[in-house]
C-alpha cells in the first residue's frame, strides 16, 4: 500500500504531497493534473526498476518535458520523489525464496537531475528509511493496522543511504538496517538506482519496496478487449485493458469454484436480466469465451453484452483474484456505466479495501474521476479534490497542481483547504459522459 506521495519538479508538481487512504478518489475537472499524478506513480516504479534512461524515455512526452516548465523558459533541474509504504509481512522473489520482513513502514526517496548540456541523467540521491512509529500519521489514523504491526526497537539505520563529501558521492545499501551485509557503490555517473539493481531477497526490505512499486496495477479497461475470447494457450492473468478476461475467469474457477460462483452471483445482482455467468470452451477454435445466461433461459454471448456489464465483470475478477494484490489504480470507473449503477461499482471497489466490510482484503484502490455521481457515492473523507494554483515568484506566474481532502483531515501543509461549498460548485460544473450499462 502507498500511504503518501511527494513530488517536486515533475510536470505540474512543485512541492506536492498527498496522503492516501486504502480507498482514495482523486476528483477534479479536466486539465488540473489528475492523470499527471498517476503518471508520476508509474515513473517512480520505472525509476525503481529500469535504468535511468529507460525510465525517462518510456514516459509520455520527451525527456525534457517531464521536468516542470517555468514562464522564463527554464525547467526544473531535479525531479524528486518520496513514497511512504505499508509492506506485506512476507516477500517472495523469483526463485521462490521467501523472507519475513521486520519493518513494514518504509519511506523511499529518490532525486534525479538532467543536464541539458550533455543530455545526461544523474542520480542525485537515494534513500530507504524506516518510518518512526511515533511520527507515523497513517498509523495514527488507522489504529487497527497500528496494533497489528510489530513494535521493534533498534536497527534504525537506513536500508539505502546517500552520503557525500568533498571526495566522493556514494550510496550504501544494508541488509537489515543494523549490522548485516552492506554494499557501497559510487553514485557519480550511475546509470540506474540502487533499488533497480535489487533482484532477490538478499536485501529483503529493498526488494519488497521495489516489488510493490513495480507491480502497481494501472487499469484502463477497454470493453472491446474484454469481450475478446482467449486462446487455450493464453495467460490466466487479465491485462490492464481487460484482455484475457475469459481465460482469467476460467483459471479462477479451476482454483476456487466458490469464487467463480460469487462473481456469477454478483453480476446477476448488479445487472438485471442476467441469471448466471458461463465460460464456454470452444474446442473447434481452441478458445475460451464469456457468455451469460438470461433469466429467460437463453445464452448471451460476450459480443452482445454491454460495455458497462463487461467493465463490471472485469472489476469483479479483480476483487476476487489474488493475482491483483497491492495497489490498483483506475481512471474514470464511471465510463460506460449507467448513472444508476455507479453506486454498485463504487461498492465493488470499496469492498476490496479496508473501507469495505471485509477488512482482511489487502488491496488498495485509487481512482480519478470527474463524475459528480461517483463523488456522491463516496464518503467525503475519501475524496481528494485536485485543482490548479497560481504560483508567483522570480520565475514569473505559473500554474501547479495541488490537492485538498474535502474533509480537511488530510490537508497538505502547502495547500489551502477547499471549502465544502466550493466542492458543491465544482460538482455542479462536472459533466459525465455516461452510457447505458
Amino acid at each position: 500500500m502507498i500511504t503518501k506521495i511527494e513530488i517536486d519538479g515533475y510536470k505540474s508538481f512543485e512541492n506536492f504531497e498527498i496522503e492516501l487512504e486504502p480507498f482514495t478518489v482523486v476528483a477534479g475537472v479536466n486539465g488540473v493534473g489528475k492523470s499527471n499524478l498517476f503518471d508520476a506513480v508509474k515513473h517512480i516504479g520505472r525509476i525503481a526498476t529500469l535504468s535511468l534512461r529507460e525510465a525517462f524515455e518510456t514516459e509520455r512526452g520527451s525527456l525534457e518535458n517531464l521536468f516542470t516548465a517555468y514562464p522564463d523558459g527554464k525547467r526544473a533541474k531535479i525531479i524528486s520523489y518520496a513514497v511512504e509504504l505499508l509492506l506485506p509481512n512476507i516477500i517472495v522473489d523469483q526463485f521462490s525464496e521467501s523472507v519475513k520482513l521486520s519493518y513494514l513502514r518504509l519511506r523511499y526517496e529518490v532525486s534525479i537531475s538532467y543536464s541539458e548540456k550533455d543530455y545526461k541523467l544523474n542520480l542525485e540521491s537515494e534513500k530507504l528509511l524506516i518510518i518512526k512509529r511515533n511520527e507515523d500519521k497513517f498509523l495514527s489514523r488507522h489504529k487497527r493496522i497500528r496494533s497489528q504491526l510489530p513494535r521493534l526497537t533498534g536497527g534504525r539505520s537506513p536500508f539505502i543511504d546517500t552520503s557525500s563529501d568533498e571526495k566522493n558521492n556514494t550510496i550504501t545499501i544494508s541488509q537489515d538496517g543494523r549490522a548485516g551485509n552492506k554494499r557501497t557503490v559510487n553514485a557519480e555517473g550511475a546509470f540506474r538506482t540502487i533499488m533497480s539493481s535489487i533482484t532477490t531477497v538478499e536485501f529483503p526490505h529493498a526488494f519488497a519496496v521495489k516489488t510493490l512499486l513495480e507491480n502497481v496495477h494501472f487499469l484502463q479497461l477497454n470493453p472491446e478487449k474484454i469481450r475478446l475470447p482467449s486462446d487455450f494457450s493464453a495467460t490466466d492473468r487479465m491485462a490492464s485493458d481487460g484482455e484475457f478476461l475469459a481465460s482469467s475467469l476460467r483459471a479462477l474457477g479451476i482454483r476456487d469454484r466458490k469464487l467463480f460462483k460469487r462473481i456469477s452471483n454478483d453480476i446477476s445482482y448488479i445487472v438485471p436480466g442476467i441469471k448466471s455467468l458461463n465460460i464456454i470452451e470452444d474446442e473447434k477454435r481452441q478458445q475460451y469465451r464469456i457468455s451469460a445466461t438470461h433469466v429467460d433461459g437463453y445464452e448471451i454471448d460476450a459480443r452482445q453484452l454491454s460495455d458497462g456489464t463487461l467493465r463490471v465483470l472485469a472489476l469483479l475478477l479483480i476483487k476476487y483474484d489474488s493475482n491483483f494484490s497491492g495497489v490498483i489504480i483506475l481512471e474514470e470507473p464511471e465510463n460506460g456505466i449507467h448513472p444508476g449503477r455507479i453506486p454498485f461499482v463504487i461498492d465493488i471497489l470499496k469492498s476490496m479495501t479496508l473501507e469495505g466490510k471485509n477488512s482482511g482484503i489487502s488491496k488498495q484502490i485509487i481512482i480519478n474521476t470527474h463524475s459528480s455521481k461517483v463523488l456522491r457515492s463516496v464518503d467525503t473523507k475519501n475524496i481528494a479534490m485536485a485543482y490548479t494554483r497560481k504560483r508567483v515568484n522570480n520565475r514569473g506566474i505559473y500554474s501547479i497542481t495541488d490537492v485538498s481532502y474535502v474533509s480537511g483531515e488530510l490537508l497538505s501543509p502547502t495547500t489551502e483547504r477547499v471549502a465544502f461549498n466550493e466542492l458543491e460548485t465544482i460538482l455542479n460544473e462536472l459533466k459525465s459522459d455516461v452510457r447505458g450499462i
